[in-house]
């Protein structure tokens, strides 16, 4: 990643002695100069200032501890663009049927490669659309699209009484 894509993050995590909690407060200080005693104290200054906005109180004669210095690093991507599917005519191939128990009933239901679904026909259930680290569960009556973007969607029926 080239240098003027990264941007980096000083902070001081500091506390009031006998505190549990940390306060992650920004460091400022020129990128790649030493930590100064000056951007030290612009911290604890923004420190007590939060402390005594937060709880109406100043309590300036307590000074803070650094319980750590912390490094948020972030590299600058560009913004991909979104994938869209080409709709398809044809119906989606199921594998081979698993038996199911779903909605009171066994059902052998028909089971699609999530990752091979394009945007066209709908799928009814009963039926599994097996993805690589979930499964869409489809009850009888439930009506499933691929959209565009590849997301599916599920129309499920109200329910009779």
């Amino acid at each position: 990643m080239p240098p003027d894509r990264i941007r980096l993050e000083w902070m001081l995590n500091l506390v009031h002695p006998g505190q549990t909690f940390d306060n992650a407060i920004a460091l400022p200080r020129d990128p790649g100069a030493p930590i100064t005693a000056a951007d030290v104290e612009a911290s604890v200054e923004e420190f007590h200032q939060r402390n005594e906005a937060a709880r109406l109180i100043e309590a300036r004669s307590q000074e803070p501890v650094v319980r750590g210095i912390r490094l948020v690093t972030t590299g600058v991507v560009e913004q991909p663009r979104p994938v869209l599917l080409t709709p398809s005519d044809a119906a989606p191939a199921a594998g081979p049927p698993r038996r199911v128990h779903l909605a009171g009933a066994w059902h052998d239901a028909p089971v699609y490669d999530g990752t091979a679904l394009f945007p066209g026909p709908a799928i009814s259930g009963p039926a599994l659309i097996a993805y690589p680290f979930t499964t869409v569960t489809l009850c009888p009556g439930d009506v499933a699209r691929v959209l565009d973007d590849g997301d599916v969607l599920v129309d499920v029926p109200a329910p009779t009484s």
